[in-house]
């Protein structure tokens, strides 16, 4: 696996950074592991990797010990920061937004009023499934 600076990383074409960072989050073994990646690499991140590294710490989170680190915390932050800024979001982003933060059991009741009033407007774009999460979360 490779490691780059910053500066490197913005000096290699895209594609080389981050689809080496998508996959060592992919084969990292549980959320501890893809967290210490964050940790270790998250100023070469792009979208694509917050978004795969919290999808995959959330999916293998035990609530209890990933909940209190920092990094998590930064990835919520960074993911989450287009709708607190009221730019308009596609309907994976509010949903993947909504999801991270009900499994992992963080109130943002500023953060749901957006993701409610985003996904109110763009209904008609949600299938069955995306509907049901949403309403889940």
């Amino acid at each position: 696996m490779l490691r780059y600076s910053s500066a490197i990383a913005k000096a290699i074409p895209y594609e080389v950074v981050h689809i080496d960072l998508n996959d060592d989050i992919l084969v990292a073994r549980d959320a501890n592991g893809i967290l210490a990646i964050c940790e270790q690499r998250f100023t070469e991140f792009n979208e694509v990797n917050i978004a795969t590294a919290l999808h995959r710490v959330v999916k293998y989170s035990v609530v209890d010990t990933t909940r209190e680190r920092p990094i998590l915390r930064r990835l919520l932050d960074v993911f989450s920061e287009p709708l607190r800024q009221g730019q308009r979001c596609d309907a994976p982003h509010l949903l993947n937004t909504a999801w991270a933060y009900a499994k992992l059991l963080f109130v943002d009741y500023p953060l749901l009023h957006s993701i409610s009033a985003h996904a109110r407007g763009r209904i008609t774009e949600f299938d069955t499934p995306q509907l049901a999460t949403i309403a889940w979360a």
